[in-house]
């Protein structure tokens, strides 16, 4: 096993992907949703849009791709019931995307090479997420003392 492109691939997919994932859904979307319907439609709704979300990334690593939705909506159906339930993201990623995108990953050993190639990207992505995070932060504190 070459494990740099496991770590690296790991990196890409858990780190970029899995914090852009988190801001889409649980910070904007689910949120947006629970607003306007509560928080069962939130958690249900969220999770079926989850499922096209991985249409290009996982279902073509499942064997079955029917499978493999039903799979990823039982998994969209977890997060965002933890995430309702604790209202913490922290929770989530690392504990259980980066879980299962490095699970992903030893089941599917020759997809490697993809992602391995984009860490410079993934990188700056998740530096980029980050700073974008500390300027809203800061920008809020800034408001707070302000009022």
């Amino acid at each position: 096993m070459d494990w740099v492109r496991f770590a690296e691939a790991t990196v890409v997919l858990s780190g970029a992907g899995g914090l852009f994932e988190l801001f889409l859904y649980f910070g904007f979307v689910h949120l947006r949703l629970e607003r306007a319907f509560g928080v069962l439609p939130a958690v249900v709704l969220t999770a079926i849009l989850y499922v096209p979300w991985h249409v290009g990334t996982q279902l073509p690593l499942e064997p079955d791709p029917l499978f493999g939705a039903v799979k990823l909506l039982g998994v969209g159906l977890f997060y965002q019931s933890v995430f309702s339930l604790t209202r913490n993201v922290l929770i989530i990623w690392p504990f259980f995307h980066a879980v299962g995108v490095m699970i992903d990953f030893a089941v599917n050993l020759e997809t490697l090479d993809r992602p391995a190639i984009e860490l410079p990207w993934a990188l700056a992505s998740i530096a980029a997420m980050l700073a974008t995070v500390g300027a809203i932060v800061l920008r809020r504190r800034a408001l707070r003392e302000d009022s």
